[in-house]
C-alpha cells in the first residue's frame, strides 16, 4: 500500500498531539511541520511502507482554501506557518481527521519521537 502524506495530515495530527499534551499552541511553523513530515515518512519507510510527502506551494494554497474555517497562513517571530483560526478540541480534530487514516499511518503520526520534531513537546 502506498501512502501520500499531505499538509492537512501533518497539521491536524500535530495539533492533536499538542492538544493531548495539554498545550494551547495555535501556531505551527512550516519548518517544524516539514521536519515532522520527514520523520513520519522515515518511520513508515523503515516499516517497509511506500510513502510520499506531498508538500508544494500549490498544495499549500489548496490546503488553506479547503480548510479556511480552521487554518490560516501566518508568520510569527520571522517564521511562516499555520495558525488555527478558532478554538477546537482534540476530540473535534480526531473526529474530523482520523476517520480515514490507516492504522500504521496513524501510528506514525503519534509516535513520540516523530512528534518531538515539532519542538513543542519534550
Amino acid at each position: 500500500m502506498s501512502y501520500n502524506v499531505r499538509l492537512v495530515d501533518l497539521v491536524a495530527n500535530a495539533l492533536i498531539a499538542i492538544k493531548e499534551e495539554g498545550k494551547n499552541i495555535t501556531f505551527l511553523a512550516f519548518s517544524a511541520l516539514e521536519e515532522y513530515g520527514a520523520r513520519v515518512v522515515h518511520y513508515l519507510k523503515e516499516k517497509g511502507k511506500d510513502v510520499v510527502l506531498l508538500l508544494s506551494r500549490d498544495r499549500t494554497d489548496d490546503f488553506f482554501d479547503t480548510y479556511r474555517d480552521l487554518f490560516q497562513e501566518s508568520e510569527e517571530n520571522g517564521e511562516h506557518g499555520v495558525i488555527i483560526c478558532k478554538q477546537v478540541t482534540s476530540d473535534e480534530l480526531i473526529r474530523r481527521f482520523w476517520g480515514y487514516l490507516p492504522l500504521d499511518l496513524l501510528q506514525a503520526f503519534i509516535e513520540p519521537d516523530n512528534v518531538k520534531a515539532l519542538g513543542i513537546i519534550a
